[in-house]
């Protein structure tokens, strides 16, 4: 059998003309392959009380350079068995399609990124003196986690608590400030009162939502789209994922710009002066 089948697939191939020495050798990998994976070529047939040469004769007789490449094939082994075990466990579990789903909404939020409207409204959001953020429904737990991260960066977020707060808030805002509203449906009558309230007051508005013929992404300045979310039973949403990703995504962008020219995507450093 060839090796481009795997290493393991070779070892256990019945067919192959193993000597007793090699078939101990070969069995001892499939039952410890990551054990081995750490091992010398002195340490692997120790174990199995015989020679290096035995090991090296071994891999030639599977098509193998060396004990080097040999342990190259068995990391690649191991992997491919990762996955297919991961695969496994999705498919049989009872939350596999809900993972898949999941998965499935980030990947397209992914996809429907418009890197320029991110950049657009990343420059509102520094250039202002306050954001008004709201959301109802499960967006109004995105709201939150967005006022977290900018938290950290010492910009003035306001999360609305409510559609009757929120319209007072925006109508009378005498600073330079945006209105970010976020609904998966982007019909919420409830962000759409407050949306009108930031609009004749003349702040900018940044719909978050799916839909793009929605009445929230035909009145906003700016919208980012995330991934459909279809609702599941007991009212779990998977656009609220969609949602955290894009908001992520915005963020990363964000400190990428305005934050620290060392950060690279790889946590905030210790200096988090940011540019004024």
């Amino acid at each position: 059998m060839d090796i481009k089948y795997g290493l393991f697939e070779v070892l256990k191939n019945p067919e192959a003309a193993l000597t007793p020495t090699e078939r101990e050798l070969a069995d001892y990998v499939l039952m410890n392959p990551q054990y081995v994976l750490s091992m010398t070529i002195q340490e692997l047939a120790t174990h199995n009380n015989t020679s290096p040469s035995a090991v090296t004769r071994l891999c030639k007789k599977l098509d193998i350079a060396d004990y080097r490449s040999f342990k190259i094939y068995l990391s690649q082994s191991l992997e491919r068995q990762r996955i297919r075990d991961k695969r496994s466990l999705i498919e049989s579990s009872p939350y596999g399609q809900f993972y898949q789903d999941i998965q499935n909404s980030l990947e397209e939020t992914l996809d429907i990124v418009d890197q320029d409207n991110i950049s657009a409204v990343n420059k509102l959001i520094h250039e202002s003196e306050v954001v008004y953020v709201y959301g109802n429904g499960f967006s109004k737990e995105v709201a939150d986690d967005i006022f977290k991260k900018w938290n950290v960066v010492g910009k003035s977020f306001v999360v609305i608590p409510d559609r009757d707060t929120g319209v007072i808030a925006v109508s009378n805002s005498k600073k330079k400030g945006i209105f970010i509203g976020l609904s998966n449906s982007g019909n919420s009558n409830d962000v759409t009162r407050v949306m009108d309230g930031a609009i004749r007051n003349g702040l900018p508005t940044v719909a978050i939502t799916n839909y793009k013929a929605s009445e929230m992404s035909q009145k906003a300045d700016y919208t980012l789209y995330n991934g459909k979310g279809t609702k599941l039973p007991k009212f779990v949403s998977y656009s609220i994922y969609a949602q955290i990703f894009l908001i992520d995504v915005l963020y990363l962008d964000y400190v990428e710009t305005y934050g620290p020219k060392e950060y690279k995507f790889k946590g905030l450093p210790t200096d988090t002066t940011f540019k004024k």
